[in-house]
């Protein structure tokens, strides 16, 4: 299956949203594992909704 222009769109705004939660707060660790959480499902939504 080749990526779309939405999913490539939705993984750069994940890396923008991410490495900047990182950069402001590098100790948040488990904040940030639950953003990434809600990353894949969001992506699983998605894919099921195709």
């Amino acid at each position: 299956m080749k990526p779309t222009k939405e999913d490539k769109l939705m993984q750069l705004i994940e890396f923008i949203v991410i490495g900047t939660a990182i950069w402001f707060n590098p100790s948040a660790g488990f904040l940030i594992f639950l953003l990434q959480c809600c990353f894949l499902l969001l992506k699983s939504l998605r894919d099921d909704r195709k």
